[in-house]
């Protein structure tokens, strides 16, 4: 991967396994299952990436994102 890119599957999976359960928020919950589908996980980084301003399959632009910042705006 020496261009610098990785899949948006990977990102996902890597993501996914960081963003711990947030009992404190109760508004506009996911339903239960929800961050199981793939597909779901991949439209919520997507559409970050995209109100970001930055081409979500370059593995170095989500190491400049801040942790808070991702999960203060879409995880739920």
């Amino acid at each position: 991967m020496s261009s610098g890119k990785v899949g948006v599957s990977y990102i996902i999976r890597s993501v996914s396994d960081l963003v711990p359960p947030s009992p404190h928020i109760t508004e506009k919950r996911k339903p239960k299952g929800y961050w199981q589908d793939i597909n779901n996980r991949r439209k919520v980084l997507t559409e970050f990436a995209e109100e970001m301003g930055f081409d979500p399959t370059v593995y170095e632009n989500w190491r400049k994102v801040p942790f808070v910042e991702f999960v203060a705006k879409k995880v739920s």
